[in-house]
C-alpha cells in the first residue's frame, strides 16, 4: 500500500516520518515491476510510488546517494513489522549486498514524490 501521507510533502525534501530499514537485494533475472531490468540507483519499496526519488545516506557504510523506486519487495516483506517500511536497494554484487546487510532506523529523504 503507498504512503498516503507522502502527497503532503510532495517535493519539500523533508525526511520520512518513519526511518526506513534499508536492504540490498542483486535480484536479476526479471524485470522489476517499473517493468525496466534493474540496474544502479534502483530501489524496491512496498511504500512508496514507483518512480519517487528518494535520498538515503549511512554513513558508517559510506553510501550517500540517491535511489529511485523502480521494483517492489516481496510479499514477505509485509509479514514482519520492522520491514513494513523498508526500503531494499537493487545492486549488481551479491558479496556487497551481503556486506550491507539490514541497516536499521535509517533516514530516508523523498525529493520527489513519484507517480506509480
Amino acid at each position: 500500500m503507498p504512503l498516503t501521507e507522502c502527497q503532503s510533502i510532495q517535493g519539500s525534501g523533508r525526511d520520512l516520518r518513519h526511518p526506513m530499514h534499508v536492504t540490498a537485494y542483486t535480484l536479476n533475472e526479471q524485470p522489476t515491476a517499473s517493468g525496466e531490468w534493474p540496474r544502479i540507483g534502483f530501489a524496491a519499496s512496498n511504500k512508496l510510488p514507483l518512480n519517487t526519488l528518494v535520498y538515503v545516506s549511512i554513513p558508517e557504510k559510506s553510501v550517500g546517494r540517491l535511489f529511485i523506486i523502480k521494483d517492489r519487495m516481496n510479499d514477505n516483506y509485509d509479514r514482519y513489522p520492522d520491514n513494513r517500511d523498508g526500503l531494499d536497494i537493487w545492486t549488481d554484487n551479491p558479496t556487497w549486498a551481503k556486506w550491507f546487510g539490514r541497516n536499521r532506523n535509517i533516514r530516508v529523504t523523498i525529493v520527489r514524490l513519484g507517480n506509480g
